[in-house]
């Protein structure tokens, strides 16, 4: 799961450095490019990026350089090449500020380079598996085929009952005294959010649900935010995406290029909106993409081996698929494969928002289970 960054130390706390810029030419040399946001601070590539096992953002790892120089990174997968990449640091400024000025070594050189090959040769596998599952997903689509009445057949517990109670059912993949965040996206990170996080049992006595999304994780008592640090157990993986199906993903890139074009004033108002509407999603198109996101559900299951615990028709043009969270290893490979497959990255995290089951959405759809595996709960 990825941890919230903790604000660096102040620089009245902190040693300030006896040669920022040596420093930061040590750092560069180590780390690669960086983008200074001062001169003791800046944003640069994780020495173990390709261990990631959910999306990267521009600012995930930084680098400080007062005091013990250290690199943080907002992912915990590469816990360990970051201290290896942290201890050469600390190595390198420190014979650097201890000389009158500063070489690599022969030696180091061919060290470093070997360490940035070795990233390299990793982040391109990444890339090369992505562009793998960008041309199996045609394949996948079509061996896997499920369709929403095939899922509810096949469901373990019997789906008869109104919509609007699928809530109570659902709830019981959680242990009864699982903390659990329900609401609106924004009820997070005060006092008066308290109330949103409950025990599966407390939700499951409710007679409609209370809010619309959930979480895929039990946070800790007395929680008033889903931040990743209250994170007790990531029990699941949620897996869903609104571009699954290629003719909606082409749709949705044409969208997005003809709102970027409109925005830079390289196209004019009424030519967007002629070239939008052409692109406008139709409710075949979510019909296709629901059936999309049901395929690599299956692929996942019955093809990759995980267990599956639920199916969720969000209400709109995806399903989202519930599983018992798969070793990093494997989450790592499913990250780097999440774009060629159409998947939102961003449900892997398990504080992220997602669909709960038995909310009536503005569109006069339910979210509503197709399948449902209670299993041996975690």
């Amino acid at each position: 799961m990825i941890k919230t960054l903790r604000q660096a130390p102040t620089r009245e706390d902190r040693s300030a450095a006896l040669n920022p810029s040596l420093r930061q030419h040590v750092a560069e040399f180590v780390l690669g490019p960086i983008n200074w946001a001062a001169e003791d601070q800046g944003y640069c590539r994780c020495p173990g990026q390709h261990l990631h096992t959910s999306s990267d953002g521009r600012r995930d790892c930084a680098v400080f350089l007062s005091g013990a120089p250290t690199i943080k990174c907002l992912h915990t997968s590469c816990a360990a090449a970051v201290e290896n990449a942290n201890r050469q640091l600390r190595s390198d400024i420190g014979r650097a500020e201890r000389s009158d000025g500063w070489t690599p070594t022969p030696q180091e050189m061919r060290h470093t380079k070997a360490a940035i090959g070795q990233r390299r040769t990793a982040e391109a596998s990444k890339a090369l598996l992505a562009v793998k599952a960008n041309q199996a997903r045609t394949k996948i689509l079509e061996r896997f085929a499920w369709a929403e009445v095939d899922a509810w057949e096949a469901s373990p517990v019997r789906l008869d009952g109104r919509p609007e109670d699928d809530h109570r059912l659902f709830l019981r993949i959680f242990p009864d005294d699982a903390v659990i965040w329900i609401g609106e996206r924004h009820q997070s990170g005060k006092p008066e959010h308290t109330a949103n996080f409950q025990t599966a049992r407390q939700w499951s006595q409710s007679p409609k649900p209370a809010g619309p999304l959930v979480c895929p994780a039990v946070f800790k008592n007395g929680a008033v935010s889903r931040s990743a640090d209250n994170v007790i157990t990531a029990p699941f993986l949620v897996v869903e995406g609104d571009a699954v199906d290629p003719d909606l993903h082409e749709k949705l890139t044409k969208t997005a290029a003809i709102k970027q074009d409109l925005a830079a004033g390289r196209m004019a108002e009424a030519e967007a909106q002629i070239l939008s509407q052409q692109y406008e999603v139709n409710d075949e198109d979510r019909r296709r993409n629901r059936e999309g996101c049901l395929a690599i559900i299956r692929w996942l299951s019955e093809g990759c081996g995980l267990t599956l615990r639920a199916v969720v028709d969000a209400g709109n043009k995806s399903c989202h698929g519930w599983f018992d969270r798969p070793p990093e290893a494997f989450l790592g490979e499913l990250v780097t494969m999440a774009s060629g497959l159409g998947l939102d990255p961003a449900t892997f995290r398990p504080s992220q928002p997602v669909r709960l089951p038995g909310w009536k959405r503005e569109t006069d759809r339910h979210q509503r289970l197709l399948y449902l595996n209670w299993g041996t709960k975690q």
